[in-house]
């Protein structure tokens, strides 16, 4: 038995490749060339055209794929090999190769993202649970109360905007809905926020429409905001209203006034009146921010009618100053299949605190 492995080692080494001795590797004496390409005026339009056409093709596929969702192994393989015969038709094997595996490495990567944003807003959540549920002033073990009640006000409504942030990338992550920017970070920043980027100016206009004086020769660009509101009052006399009040809870089922819509023409009232007259006498802005309080002190309202809170309806409005709207709010529509206990301060982009 042990010849018989001796053989076999003998006969294995005869077929190994021998080593050869060692030597010291001469130093580097070459030097990096960088250059660029000088293309022609013909060559640049083709190269434009073409780089058009790829992107093009490339988001196809892209959003091809999110519209795909989650996939398994054999399902993601075979979403490839049929998204990559429909490129290979409009560009090359090897191009429709590079689009599709593109497509699937950002999918993987948005998810792996709202992971991350998922798992932060779990831990920032759990970090602010802790301290509402100890009183105002007070600490319960190692856990500290908040200092007053417009601090302890405030976090509550930091905490119900994450918890609704949380829910929504929860939901997406079951669904396997990411959100993709083609272009970049620049690209999506600008995105989300026009006015930071001068493309959300009263008036102004973008680089290639340059501005006229007297002349409607402009193209404005100006972010739409819109939030379901419950309908807690309305302005002008019993039965016949001019305006509605709009309001929002917060975290302890208390509705604060946030604004009121622009005024309701002839017409729109006798609808308005119908649909408002089973609810007036209830009681809506009884222990929050009342309708009245606005930027200027003397503009309060005399007289508004309260009703019970169980319409809801969306709103479009241009900024917020505080807690409340700076101008008028535009109706838009009702919302009967939405709750009025729904309408937190979610619907309002999170400010800076202000109980006055």
């Amino acid at each position: 038995m042990t010849a018989a492995r001796q053989l076999r080692g003998i006969a294995l080494s005869a077929k190994l490749r021998p080593i050869a001795e060692p030597f010291v590797v001469a130093a580097p004496c070459g030097a990096p060339i960088r250059t660029r390409l000088a293309p022609s005026l013909d060559d640049e339009a083709v190269l434009m055209a073409l780089g058009a056409h790829l992107a093009s093709l490339a988001g196809k596929d892209l959003s091809q794929r999110c519209r795909e969702g989650r996939l398994d192994i054999r399902e993601r393989s075979v979403s490839r090999a049929r998204r990559k015969r429909a490129a290979t038709k409009d560009s090359s094997s090897r191009w429709a190769g590079t689009i599709t595996r593109t497509s699937e490495d950002t999918w993987q990567l948005g998810r792996r993202n709202l992971g991350a944003a998922a798992r932060t807003l779990r831990a920032r959540v759990i970090a602010i649970q802790r301290r509402p549920a100890v009183p105002v002033g007070q600490r319960r073990g190692r856990t500290r109360g908040y200092g007053n009640a417009a601090e302890r006000f405030e976090k509550q409504r930091r905490l119900q905007i994450l918890q609704a942030k949380l829910g929504d990338v929860d939901a997406r992550l079951a669904e396997g809905r990411v959100s993709i920017c083609r272009g970049g970070k620049r690209l999506a920043r600008s995105r989300h926020h026009l006015e930071e980027a001068g493309l959300s100016l009263a008036g102004g206009s973008l680089g290639e429409y340059p501005y006229r004086s007297g002349k409607r020769a402009m193209v404005k660009v100006k972010r739409w905001r819109s939030a379901d509101l419950v309908v807690g009052g309305y302005l002008g006399p019993p039965g016949d209203p001019w305006s509605l009040l709009l309001g929002v809870y917060d975290g302890q089922g208390v509705l604060h006034h946030v604004g009121q819509t622009v005024s309701f023409s002839p017409r729109e009232r006798v609808a308005l009146r119908a649909r408002l007259a089973s609810l007036e006498g209830g009681r809506s802005f009884g222990g929050g921010l009342m309708p009245g309080l606005q930027r200027w002190e003397h503009q309060r309202f005399d007289s508004w009618v309260p009703l019970t809170p169980a319409l809801v309806c969306e709103v479009d409005y241009s900024a917020l100053d505080g807690r409340r709207f700076r101008h008028s709010a535009r109706f838009i529509r009702w919302r009967p299949d939405q709750d009025p206990s729904d309408c937190t301060y979610c619907e309002l982009p999170p400010l800076q605190p202000s109980l006055s």
